[in-house]
């Protein structure tokens, strides 16, 4: 969208894009993130639900891990 406004010659409107960005993207990251770990941290409110093979005490951190993997994808 920036390079769109740009072709416009639209400098103010075009630099309030530039500047949104960033903090759109880190908002996106951040929400993936959140989303993720929220479905994952499902499995430890009911470890019953989790195959013995899969359920570790390093579930948390598994899950963690994996929400960033998201995020980034």
């Amino acid at each position: 969208m920036p390079d769109y406004i740009a072709w416009l010659n639209q400098a103010k409107i075009r630099k309030i894009f530039v500047s949104m960005t960033l903090g759109l993207t880190i908002f996106g990251v951040m929400l993936s993130t959140l989303h993720q770990a929220a479905l994952n941290a499902m499995f430890l409110l009911a470890p019953g639900k989790v195959h013995p093979l899969w359920y570790t005490s390093y579930l948390p951190w598994l899950a963690f891990i994996s929400a960033i993997g998201g995020a980034m994808a």
